[in-house]
């Protein structure tokens, strides 16, 4: 019997080994709002674009195009730099856009945290990598697992110029909903939380702290609000990053003053029982009624702003 040969055409063959080199290269890891994971020459802490080369050879990457835009692929072009076998090529996207071999390399781009696209492209034009607009808090990285070719997670530790070695989030959760908008109220009410998310656990707290983890009070159903508060809500949720805080300012108004108005705009300042001296800024809130329209301000009216403040005692008559 007569041995089954297979025939494989070259080129075949060499479009398998083509693409696999297209998709050798990647965008491996990027963070779009930094405040404080890695500052560059300057000393500003700018959004950031990892590359990396799973290759065991090096690659030239001059002529290659890194754009924040799918229109316009060669939005900023990399000069004559060579990506090491293995290796992980930090690129700022700063706008100063700087493109000196041997030194930090940055864009002519900055990215929005909101999310926007993210394009690498070969000199011929053939798209290498594509990441679709992912909106990414500030410290927080979003990166590939394993490296260049994995799925993408957070990173609450982002790894610039290093593999992405610490743990990764599927997602974020979102943050917890109120049943009721802060500001002024007269009367004593019940307070609800609620997440989109129904695997997600709330956790509230009445203090200027936001909850954790491991603080504040598991929330399991409606509370009454019959004072002053400020109640700040998150959302937790196994092998997710937690929600933002949300926070609402609930001012309880004594009735003396339910019925006061005036022509002036109003502050009304709370200490939360801690009282605000000449020394340190003490934590405090503040709800701002603003009389924009000529009309009378009324506590009882719309607010223009309420925020956690910081508060001390300026002067000596005022």
């Amino acid at each position: 019997m007569r041995p089954l040969s297979i025939f494989i055409p070259l080129s075949i063959l060499f479009l398998t080994i083509v693409n696999a080199e297209v998709k050798a290269q990647a965008i491996n890891e990027f963070q779009s709002s930094n405040s404080q994971t890695i500052a560059d020459e300057d000393g500003d802490y700018n959004d950031w674009i990892e590359i990396y080369n799973p290759l065991d050879e090096a690659v030239n990457l001059q002529g290659w195009g890194l754009s924040d835009n799918e229109n316009n692929p060669f939005k900023w072009v990399f000069p004559d730099v060579t990506l090491s076998p293995g290796g992980y090529l930090l690129v700022w996207a700063s706008g100063k856009n700087r493109d000196v071999p041997g030194q930090q390399l940055h864009t002519n781009f900055s990215i929005s945290s909101a999310g926007e696209e993210l394009l690498l492209t070969r000199p011929n034009g053939e798209l290498v990598d594509f990441i679709p607009p992912t909106p990414v808090p500030t410290d927080i990285s979003y990166g590939r697992v394993p490296d260049g070719t994995g799925d993408w997670f957070y990173f609450s530790q982002p790894t610039p110029g290093s593999s992405n070695s610490t743990p990764p989030y599927e997602g974020i959760v979102p943050s917890p909903e109120f049943s009721r908008a802060g500001g002024p109220y007269t009367s004593p009410f019940m307070l609800s939380l609620e997440s989109p998310d129904p695997e997600a656990a709330i956790r509230y707290t009445l203090t200027n702290n936001a909850p954790t983890e491991n603080s504040g009070n598991l929330y399991s159903g409606p509370f009454q609000i019959n004072q002053t508060n400020i109640v700040r809500a998150r959302a937790f949720r196994d092998g997710y990053l937690p929600s933002e805080p949300v926070t609402m300012i609930y001012t309880r108004l004594g009735t003396d003053i339910q019925d006061f108005s005036t022509n002036l705009p109003v502050i009304i300042l709370h200490e939360h029982g801690t009282p605000i001296t000449p020394d340190d800024r003490t934590p405090a809130s503040a709800v701002f009624f603003d009389n924009n329209q000529g009309d009378r301000t009324w506590l009882t009216g719309d607010l223009d702003f309420h925020s956690r403040v910081m508060a001390n005692i300026r002067g000596s008559s005022s």
